[in-house]
């Protein structure tokens, strides 16, 4: 039916150890098929696990809730999205709130394969929905207490949430109108800080499929990054010629007489266009310029692999050691790889051992797995399936 994240199943686990001891939790897993038992017990937070094992937890949690049921389920919704939405990734609720329930989708795709949220106004509320989603209560209870627990992040203050399935064109799911509003100081905004934060960004950009999406996620940031009044990104159109830079997306007041900078944006050689910045000051903040200076390059190769995938297709396509090495210097970016950890990737993700790379490369196999301890790391993997994974799954390579 579906996946889920193993870190949707530690939180699970971790507010049942909470709320009812260690002990309650050996008991619902021992409820489930024998297959799956031993992924539930120590759940992988990286790895996926099939949705029915998600649904049977919570079923049981319910069941043993008892008459709370309603409440304790919802609590637990809320508690994995007030763990999975903090921490660095927290820049981008930061933006605005607003532009974050609209962006919701993002969030939950780091969890679940199927659901897909779209969200709009209905009078003075909000309404949200989620798509392709059981209609069953405990899912329905925990996706709505997920939700609380995301608003309340995305700076609203919540008079009410009321649930109601919701069927479309014979597809079930749920729906949620959300009454309240943003918090008096939900208009501070926040901006990157760390590097860290920099390739966390990086790694947003990949999972857009939309030109325009992606376009209202960069403006936004570069007017929060530098605290601009206005920002315009224009691009190349869709065939690629020089002098058809066409302006993208817009945010902010663009006034006269306010200075102006100009940022490139490269990838590959070439120019697939520039963001232009009004702003007050004389110049810009060193700090939050360098971080946007980082980013820039990832902005570019995301807005290209977009613009190149709406653009008609070439007559002549790529051979298979071409897109294999064009995925390759897209993971040393978006990693950050030194050439030779990049030339022990590119080994790894063939299936080679570590003794069949040193002889390879000509060197130790100590050598080889000091590389892949510090490729592990800066790709945020544990093991050599999930980094073989995250490497064939980059986005527009």
């Amino acid at each position: 039916m579906g996946l889920v994240k193993g870190a949707v199943l530690l939180h699970l686990k971790q507010f049942v150890h909470d709320r009812f001891g260690s002990e309650t939790w050996q008991t619902h897993v021992a409820a489930l098929p024998a297959a799956d038992r031993a992924g539930a017990l120590n759940p992988v937070p990286a790895c996926w696990y099939d949705v029915d094992i998600f649904r049977h937890l919570l079923r049981v949690s319910s069941e043993y809730s008892g008459s709370g049921s309603r409440f304790v389920i919802s609590e637990m919704g809320r508690y994995t999205a007030e763990r999975e939405l903090s921490g660095p990734q927290r820049w981008f609720l930061c933006l605005r709130p607003s532009f974050a329930v609209q962006n919701l989708d993002l969030c939950w795709r780091r969890l679940f394969d199927m659901g897909r949220w779209s969200s709009g106004r209905k009078g003075g509320e909000l309404l949200l929905r989620l798509g392709e989603w059981p209609t069953e209560p405990p899912l329905c209870e925990w996706g709505a207490g997920y939700l609380r627990g995301a608003l309340d992040l995305f700076g609203w203050q919540l008079d009410g949430v009321k649930h109601m399935d919701a069927f479309t064109q014979g597809e079930e799911g749920c729906a949620f109108v959300v009454g309240g509003r943003l918090k008096s100081d939900a208009v501070r905004l926040g901006r990157l800080t760390s590097r860290a934060e920099v390739i966390h960004a990086a790694r947003v950009f990949t999972q857009y499929t939309q030109t325009e999406e992606l376009a209202r996620l960069v403006v936004e940031l570069v007017r929060v990054q530098l605290g601009a009044t206005g920002v315009q990104l224009w691009v190349l159109d869709e065939y690629g010629e020089r002098e058809g830079m066409r302006l993208l997306c817009t945010s902010g007041e663009w006034e006269r007489g306010k200075r102006r900078s100009c940022f490139l944006l490269d990838t590959s050689g070439r120019t697939v266009g520039r963001i232009e910045v009004c702003h007050m000051q004389p110049q810009l903040e060193e700090g939050a310029a360098s971080l946007l200076d980082e980013l820039l390059p990832f902005i570019a190769d995301s807005l290209a692999g977009l613009q190149e995938e709406r653009a008609p297709a070439p007559e002549v396509s790529r051979t298979r050691d071409e897109v294999f090495n064009h995925r390759l210097l897209a993971a040393r970016n978006l990693w950050g790889l030194t050439a030779r950890q990049t030339d022990v990737l590119a080994l790894v993700v063939q299936g080679q051992a570590n003794k069949e790379i040193a002889v390879a490369l000509g060197c130790q196999k100590s050598t080889v797995e000091l590389h892949m301890s510090h490729i592990l790391r800066k790709c945020g993997a544990e093991n050599r399936s999930m980094l073989t994974a995250s490497f064939w799954g980059l986005h527009g390579a």
